[in-house]
């Protein structure tokens, strides 16, 4: 396989390419230096690529070790509820069974919790160094997020699903490469964004705004994107702002982005996080996307055309939107989706909560509700200018870099003349402020 991928380059760059495998080494020869040199870049490329796709065909997962209050010796796997979650009837979610603990088992697990979670924290660590290596070497624009959501079991071992499959058994199958899942980062319908919406309002102790401390959460606007879809032989994808009050009688698209939707040069990193004592898991995706610069005048008009053609409706919080009603139909398999936006501050941290109100623009779906997490800090070194490439290798090396320390670290983690000796204190920040959005999360889903 990775000889053939030398084959375009040698009839590209009339140059002979031959892989030693024994030396570890490629012998590239040319008649002109100009071909030789213009092949080794494309090699170093392809094996970029190589390396990116390596570390992105599938998902880390880490199972959170729950409290001894909540633990049990045993894993099941249940079926799906949700039938919009399900695609398969052997679909499962996971969740604690058997005998409680005793009194000394509880000791016993506490102790062991912590090594699990040291553990988890340096593999989950680690496997960002490299995978930064890796993705920064593409030179592309690049997306970290933290979403919240529920791992969705595809593959796994056949007796996960009867009595008696061990606590330990099912942490060792989650990091086999055969354990296959999906993250469905959907938490509910429009209804409960509303609830979760509400919530946070009645949170100032835990959220303000982005840009003023002071102010009140209701006063917050949302944000509206148009995300069409253009599907072919070559697919892209147009991000739009769009304005939330009509002018003039209609929707006005605002500044847009395309991207090119190729497989082959998207990157996707997941790492995904089970949690059993809590109704959502999370996952940090790290996606590298292909900007194009200059857009299509075609995708434009016709997303233009798709909100001067829309309606407005108001939801139950009045705010409007634009939508044409599943008697408009787009093209082939193009999509076409509104995504309404409410942004907060989690007080204390560098970290915005984002909640998403999704609805097609030409579907009578209700649409459906997610939640995620993210640092400005991550944007501004992931951006696609290209005077950040060379400071994106700071990734991998230094976590500090993504993850700062937190305003108020204690003395502890300096030694004498105010020298950092924990680089990871700010990335132990960042896991507590999931923590924190994960409990406030679940416990908003589950009042009545």
């Amino acid at each position: 396989n990775v000889d053939k991928a030398w084959d375009p380059i040698r009839i590209a760059c009339h140059v002979y390419i031959a892989l030693h495998a024994e030396k570890n080494e490629i012998v590239v020869e040319a008649e002109t230096d100009d071909d030789c040199t213009t092949a080794l870049g494309r090699i170093r490329v392809t094996l970029f690529h190589a390396e990116a796709n390596e570390r992105t065909c599938r998902a880390r997962y880490i199972v959170e070790p729950p409290p001894a209050s909540y633990m049990r010796k045993e894993v099941i796997g249940v079926e799906v509820e949700s039938a919009e979650i399900a695609k398969d009837r052997l679909d499962r979610r996971v969740k604690l069974a058997g005998p409680w603990l005793t009194q000394k088992e509880k000791e016993d697990w506490e102790q062991k919790r912590k090594e699990l979670m040291a553990s988890n924290e340096k593999v989950f660590a680690d496997h960002l160094g490299s995978a930064f290596i890796n993705l920064c070497a593409l030179n592309s624009s690049m997306r970290m997020r933290v979403q919240f959501g529920n791992i969705i079991l595809k593959r796994y071992r056949t007796e996960m699903a009867k009595p008696g499959f061990a606590f330990d058994k099912f942490v060792n199958m989650m990091g086999q490469s055969r354990t296959g899942a999906d993250f469905e980062k959907m938490v509910g319908g429009i209804e409960l964004g509303f609830k979760l919406i509400h919530k946070i309002h009645q949170s100032p102790d835990m959220f303000c705004p982005l840009d003023n401390m002071t102010g009140k959460l209701s006063d917050i606007k949302p944000k509206q994107k148009l995300i069409y879809r253009k599907c072919g032989n070559v697919s892209f994808r147009l991000e739009a702002d769009i304005d939330i009050t009509v002018r003039g009688g209609e929707y006005q698209l605002g500044e847009n982005s395309l991207y090119k939707e190729d497989s082959a040069l998207k990157k996707r990193l997941d790492v995904e996080f089970l949690a059993f004592n809590s109704k959502f898991d999370w996952a940090l995706e790290i996606m590298t996307q292909e900007r194009l610069s200059s857009n299509s005048i075609a995708i434009q008009a016709t997303a233009q055309d798709l909100l001067s053609s829309a309606t407005v409706e108001q939801d139950v919080m009045d705010f409007p939107y634009p939508t044409l009603g599943p008697k408009r139909r787009l093209n082939g398999k193009d999509t076409a989706n509104i995504h309404t936006i409410f942004q907060y501050k989690l007080m204390g941290t560098p970290y915005v909560v984002q909640i998403l109100l999704a609805r097609g623009i030409c579907s009578d779906v209700v649409g459906y509700c997610g939640a995620s997490m993210y640092s400005t800090n991550w944007d501004d070194h992931m951006g696609p200018n290209e005077g950040e490439i060379c400071e994106r290798w700071k990734l991998g090396s230094d976590l500090r870099v993504l993850f700062p320390l937190p305003p108020s670290t204690k003395q502890s983690s300096f030694a004498t003349g105010g020298q950092v000796v924990d680089k990871h204190e700010g990335f132990r920040a960042f896991l507590a402020a999931v923590d924190k959005v994960q409990t406030f999360l679940s416990e908003a889903v589950s009042e009545k």
